[in-house]
């Protein structure tokens, strides 16, 4: 579960990635040995010894700030399957006794019952954290090898065995089974749900290894003409089929996913992206900070000679305030200026992996905030996308806001928005004749911001859309009116949805209890 929060989202073929790191592996081992063939087994031990302890140390080092490429990258991962290689070769020395062998096998189940009890989608993973089914299994294993072991008796019954055998079909299936279910709900499964699922992906595993993977691993058992049981013909027609079904797809890509299927099916473009200044005041991943135009280049509204000026600081949920700002700036008691990144919370001293200009533009706050007499700043980001990848330092989050307090800055911290599951908002509302949504984010994502910039001015920026469920901890949310949609995509406001939210804040934002000017 962790990949569908994290690291694989929604996408169906997320798993399908990870197996590739198996697949390489597979590759690059054999030819590994091979070139170690000559120097004979001591040597092999000692080469993957040190190769799966550097594996280790890269994805310990990459883990916390390039998480993706810690969990998709086989260097990182290299690690987790030469430990099987290293039982294989003898590199580790047979346990004696039963009582060493029941000690080393009840721990390592105790490792994987550690692991699958507390590894939550916040875990940074691999790194540490995959030393507890990695080191588990391995000792389940070596000692399953030495001598009869009690959990090794367990494992021996037949479902336990059967699920062993449907296994790898079982992995290469749940996961687009699990994804599309919820692109069909437009929400997290409830439990009567998610167990129907679970039925469903045992006997798709089933059908799956009885009639894909035996005839594909015993093809001389399993297929009746002469010329069908050579290898070489299994793989022809096996890269016909992956041909037609990269046919399929190119079809479908090309022809923009085939609407013709849905005869009222009608795109409509909705408004919004375009006003946030991309490229000046809102900052693409490879501009540097030096890009940014300066104050008078990215001012919202007219010019208020003795107003004080507010800085709008954050990322794309940042900037998605804009088409609403500009509606109200005029009327607002101070100045407002855009400085907003993609992908750069507004947090100082903070790195994303995936942002290496974020740091230094962040940086600069400070003297934008000195040069110009910024008196109020305005926070906003993707805080749950943050909090999902680690990227979120509520520490730092906080020493930000504490700075900033103690120089006198009036500060206003907007909440996490609505996200939503679904991609485009009209595909949800046309295919689950539903103008409401669940949102993935509630309170579970404000509380921890309201802890670390107390304060701060909070606002909620969800209560205008959404509702409390009383069945589901997620709130359900409007998506859009007879005006039009409130959401671009999953999350971003459209200059509608911006406009609304903003118009309904706009009093908070006046803060009749706070002498802006001061």
């Amino acid at each position: 579960m962790q990949l569908l929060r994290k690291r694989g989202g929604d996408e169906p073929a997320s798993s399908h990635l990870v197996a590739g790191v198996e697949q390489q592996f597979y590759i690059v081992f054999p030819l590994a040995l091979l070139a170690l063939l000559p120097y004979g087994r001591s040597v092999w031990i000692a080469v993957l010894g040190a190769a799966a302890a550097a594996s280790f140390a890269l994805s310990v080092f990459l883990v916390r700030d390039h998480p993706v490429a810690a969990f998709y990258l086989l260097p990182p991962r290299l690690w987790e399957l030469v430990l099987g290689a290293l039982l294989a070769f003898g590199a580790v020395p047979d346990f004696r006794g039963r009582a060493a062998r029941e000690l080393a096998s009840a721990l390592g189940a105790a490792l994987i019952l550690v692991g699958v009890f507390t590894l939550t989608e916040a875990t940074a993973f691999p790194g540490y954290a995959a030393l507890l089914p990695c080191l588990g299994a391995a000792l389940v294993i070596h000692a399953g090898r030495s001598g009869p072991t009690a959990v090794g008796a367990l494992l021996t019954l037949r479902p336990v065995v059967f699920i062993g055998l449907i296994s790898y079909s079982m992995y290469i299936w749940h996961w687009p089974l699990m994804v599309f279910a919820r692109f069909y709900k437009g929400r997290d499964l409830t439990t009567k749900e998610t167990l129907i699922l679970l039925a469903v992906i045992a006997a798709v595993s089933v059908l799956s290894w009885r009639l894909i993977e035996i005839p594909f691993r015993k093809p001389r058992a399993n297929l009746g003409a002469e010329s069908g049981r050579r290898p070489s013909t299994v793989f022809a027609r096996t890269g016909w089929a992956m041909a037609g079904l990269a046919g399929v797809g190119l079809l479908g890509h090309l022809s923009n996913g085939l609407p013709q299927r849905f005869a009222d099916y009608a795109p409509q473009d909705i408004s919004g992206r375009e006003l946030y200044k991309e490229h000046t005041c809102f900052l693409e991943t490879d501009q540097p900070p030096e890009a940014w135009p300066g104050m008078e280049g990215c001012r919202i509204g007219s010019l208020k000679a003795e107003a004080p000026t507010a800085l709008l600081w954050g990322d794309s949920f940042a900037a998605h305030y804009v088409p609403g700002l500009q509606t109200v700036a005029d009327t607002l008691p101070f100045n407002i200026v855009q400085y907003t990144a993609s992908g750069c919370p507004p947090i100082k001293d903070l790195s994303v992996n995936t942002r290496p200009n974020c740091q230094e533009f962040n940086r600069r706050v400070d003297e934008i905030i000195d040069r110009n007499g910024i008196r109020i700043v305005i926070m906003a980001a993707r805080w749950e996308w943050y909090m999902d990848t680690n990227a979120l330092d509520l520490r730092r989050l906080h020493e930000t806001v504490d700075a900033l307090l103690n120089r006198g800055i009036r500060i206003v911290v907007l909440g996490q928005s609505p996200v939503f599951r679904f991609r485009n908002p009209y595909d949800h509302t046309y295919f689950m004749k539903s103008e409401r949504a669940y949102s993935i984010t509630g309170q579970a994502t404000d509380q921890p911001l309201i802890t670390a910039t107390q304060g701060a001015r909070f606002i909620d920026t969800s209560d205008y859309f959404c509702d409390p469920d009383p069945c589901k901890a997620l709130p359900l949310c409007r998506i859009r009116d007879d005006q039009g949609f409130y959401f671009l995509d999953q999350g971003h406001f459209s200059a509608h949805g911006s406009t609304l939210l903003v118009q309904s804040i706009q009093e908070v934002l006046r803060a009749p209890d706070q002498t802006y000017g001061e």
